[in-house]
């Protein structure tokens, strides 16, 4: 009894604070539902989802759209009409519509272009990173050193793919935003007994680029980024358990 309240206490602490990675390991060894757990540094790793918000208002949704309209029709029948002499002549409104030229929400120029930060205008996008060693395509990792927070750990997991004097970025919050467990398992996807307690971790944090354009360092971990829009990460994307976690954490 009292080892399943601690289970479910270090499940709720898990996230809610600017933890250690000492601290981290213990916290998972509690909320582990075996006997066993990570033990070490090795199992865990904390890294950071970039994201750039929308720079255009989003088109509204098929309903909004429909209530506005209804909305204007209802109002049309409480207005009040006043006497001609009290009403001061404007331009019409429909001429000033027809002198206007709204700028093009979609540049195909940027489009085209995954590495621009102007394609998916009406959308947020997230940066993405082929790394050097396994050519995969995902977001940037590291592994805690000792006494170092999460939070930490994934800041120094980006500073070593973009140049961070070149951008202004803000870190939402301490706590990450969602992780994903990797159990080894053998090629017919049963565990291996002597795989049984490496079960490694990967952290998420949520970073929001305010200013400049990431750049990739040459000495870096990666060798070539993209912008994708959550809809288009299943293009860059393999493994489906990430793709779950990021449908429900985007």
């Amino acid at each position: 009894m009292l080892l399943s309240q601690l289970r479910r206490l270090a499940q709720d602490q898990l996230h809610a604070s600017n933890i250690t990675s000492n601290q981290l390991l213990l916290l998972r060894a509690l909320a582990s539902s075996t006997t066993t757990a990570p033990t070490t540094l090795n199992d865990i790793f904390a890294g950071c989802i970039l994201e750039r918000y929308p720079i255009i208002v989003p088109d509204e949704p098929e309903w909004e759209t429909k209530f506005r309209q209804w909305h204007h029709e209802w109002h049309k029948n409480h207005w009040k009409i006043l006497p001609s002499e009290e009403i001061e002549e404007k331009e019409d409104a429909s001429e000033l519509l027809r002198k206007w030229t709204p700028a093009p929400r979609v540049d195909p120029v940027h489009e085209a272009n995954p590495k621009s930060l102007r394609r998916q205008m009406d959308k947020r996008i997230f940066m993405l990173i082929k790394n050097k060693n396994t050519l995969s395509w995902g977001f940037p990792f590291a592994q805690p050193t000792e006494g170092e927070t999460m939070r930490m750990c994934a800041e120094r997991a980006l500073g070593q793919v973009i140049d961070p004097a070149a951008v202004e970025l803000h870190i939402l919050g301490n706590a990450p935003a969602g992780h994903l467990d990797d159990n080894n398992t053998s090629q017919e996807g049963v565990e291996q007994e002597e795989n049984m307690n490496s079960r490694k971790t990967r952290f998420f944090h949520r970073v929001q680029l305010l200013t400049g354009e990431p750049k990739l360092l040459p000495q870096g971990d990666a060798e070539d980024y993209a912008w994708a829009a959550k809809h288009e990460l299943k293009e860059y994307i393999t493994d489906k358990k990430m793709l779950e976690l990021l449908e429900k954490m985007l």
